[in-house]
């Protein structure tokens, strides 16, 4: 497409005048020619760039009779805006000489270990950063670090490995017997996974000493071991959510005492966990799942207790009749939530707390939607002037999941949740639009950029389907026809991410103005490398895009949206955005 435009470009200049070649001319025409030859030799995006620049630099050369530098023709992309975010972020590894320095750290291994250590720092000194020795390096200190502080291993089992890890470097140091070290090294792989999740769990030093007797159960264990520390991953991050979390002063009085009844009995289960976690052996893993299963029960149902006022009201404010009956309701389930033995009783009593404090959440999130922000225009075009009947559908469905609860249902009707989750993502469909309607004017620009290079056109065709399609949703959810919600749902997670895109890039609408047009910039995009430089995600868009509308325009709709899933995909994770793929609603207790 690239060498299309500047095809057409240089066949113009050409044909203005009569054309006496000058012997740069000339010899720019044997350039172009003997490129026509290297073709077959292009092996991969480095070469084609070269292909590419040379080619572009002989087509300027043919039009112009004295030489021309190739650092004229610009590179046709911005600079990525400050503050703007990363294709991809990671934290750095650290450098050999970091690595170097930790070996005379570890005081506490042994010393034949040390000794290896400090000989493998040093060859992997005389190779390239980031080699194969360094590799061994970062893994075979990351070992001793575990090694030094007992992490997760008994005397026994430290000695083991300390004297595996020191023979594995001290072969794998011999070009003869490296793969026999590598053997060696990888079977402690596990370990080393074990102390990396571990690290990640950030626990103090208190924790490490309670844990200790666990974790080194752990590592001994295999599978079942691996289990263990699964347990303990949930367990920290469920106290740390507990700890975390806000605690309502304000809450119904009638529920109060079980409240108190059911905190009470998550301090007695953390307690009882860390007990048992301390003495694994006798405990087994299961216990330990166990406690755990109903520290994150009564998690959840203090949660839904605490919150039982502010749902209560909520849910009331839609006129329910009649009126008390929850709140009634509610009271007799917590203190029946609130028994320390498990029954049918207490399982249909978790149910139902959930279920009013869902009906809150998502009144209340219906409620608190506001679209004075979108202008009137944006609103007729995407919902179709059906606003007012949604709101009317939604409300109604309300009021039948709370009649439902009065009535002796426990549970919430999944489908009717679902709907409600439905008008939250239309409703932010129509916020987001309004952000698209504005970028969109700023595109413009965007076209001279060569990551980009999308026309207006083809991005207000792909659109305007999708605005059509979301104005029938709109219509077909007050009339009860799911087909065409369901049909704009799966559209989402094509368009959703595409949108995104367009709304952040509107931003270079600027920088790409000042890009040259014409010849030159066709000129100029054909030399732009494509290797190892920023924008990837917008290159892929722009790719796959022009893929998705060439198959549309065939007629060829499968294939057109097998493709434009891929893009929206790939958008998607690029952006880390969700595409509202699962907007079933309500809130996700367990």
């Amino acid at each position: 497409r690239q060498l299309a435009a500047v095809m057409r470009g240089l066949e113009d200049a050409l044909a203005q005048d009569a054309w006496t070649p000058t012997p740069t001319q000339r010899d720019a025409t044997a350039v172009i020619h003997k490129a026509s030859y290297s073709i077959a030799e292009i092996k991969n995006v480095r070469d084609l760039d070269d292909f590419c620049k040379n080619l572009a630099v002989g087509i300027v050369n043919v039009v112009n009779a004295k030489p021309v530098d190739a650092r004229v023709l610009a590179a046709m992309r911005p600079k990525p805006l400050a503050g703007a975010p990363v294709e991809v972020t990671h934290d750095g590894p650290p450098t050999l000489a970091e690595l170097s320095a930790q070996v005379p750290q570890l005081a506490s291994i042994s010393v034949p270990l040390r000794q290896q250590l400090q000989s493998l720092a040093q060859e992997a000194a005389q190779e390239k950063e980031g080699g194969p020795l360094y590799q061994l390096l970062s893994q075979s200190i990351s070992l001793a670090r575990g090694l030094q502080s007992n992490t997760a291993v008994g005397a026994q089992s430290r000695t083991q490995i300390e004297s595996q890890l020191a023979e594995g470097i001290a072969l794998y140091s011999d070009p003869r017997t490296r793969d026999a070290g590598k053997s060696r090294i990888d079977s402690l792989a596990q370990y080393r996974q074990m102390l990396g999740r571990i690290g990640k769990m950030s626990l103090t030093k208190t924790q490490m000493d309670q844990f200790g007797p666990a974790l080194t159960w752990a590592q001994a264990n295999g599978d079942q071991g691996l289990k263990l520390l699964a347990t303990i991953e949930k367990y920290i991050d469920t106290c740390a959510k507990w700890d975390a979390a806000p605690r309502d002063t304000t809450v119904l009085p009638s529920v109060k005492r079980a409240l108190d009844d059911l905190m009470g009995q998550f301090a007695k289960q953390r307690a009882g966990f860390m007990a048992d976690a301390a003495r694994v052996g006798p405990t087994t893993p299961a216990d330990l799942e166990g406690r755990l299963d109903e520290l994150k029960r009564l998690a959840a149902v203090v949660d839904d207790v605490a919150a039982a006022g502010v749902s209560i009201d909520i849910i009331n404010s839609f006129k329910i009749r009649p009126m008390g009956t929850i709140e009634k309701k509610v009271t007799t389930f917590a203190l029946a939530a609130a028994v320390p033995t498990r029954t049918p009783a207490r399982n249909d009593a978790d149910k139902y707390l959930d279920s009013v404090h869902n009906l809150g959440d998502l009144a209340k999130q219906l409620n608190s939607r506001s679209l004075t922000d979108v202008p009137p225009a944006v609103l007729q075009a995407w919902a179709g002037g059906k606003l007012d009947a949604v709101d009317a559908k939604w409300k109604s469905i309300i009021v039948d999941l709370a009649g439902g609860l009065i009535a002796g249902s426990i549970d919430l009707d999944k489908a009717k949740v679902a709907r409600l989750g439905t008008v939250m993502a239309l409703t932010e469909s129509l916020k987001t639009a309004a952000h698209l309607e504005a970028a969109l004017p700023k595109t413009a620009p965007l076209v001279r950029w060569v990551d980009w290079g999308l026309e207006p056109a083809i991005l207000g065709q792909l659109l305007a389907t999708y605005r059509d399609s979301t104005a029938n949703a709109f219509a077909s959810y007050a009339l009860d026809n799911q087909d065409g919600v369901e049909r704009w749902s799966r559209n989402m997670s094509r368009y959703l991410p595409l949108i995104a895109i367009i709304i952040r890039d509107a931003e270079y609408a600027e920088p790409c103005s000042a890009l040259p047009i014409g010849f030159p910039g066709d000129l100029a995009r054909l030399a732009t490398p494509l290797e190892g430089v920023p924008f990837g995600t917008e290159r892929f868009m722009n790719y796959g895009i022009s893929f998705w509308t060439i198959f549309e325009k065939q007629g060829d709709y499968e294939n057109a949206d097998r493709i434009s899933q891929t893009v929206g995909k790939r958008l998607a994770r690029d952006l880390r955005i969700n595409t509202g793929e699962d907007n079933g609603g309500g809130r996700r207790r367990r």
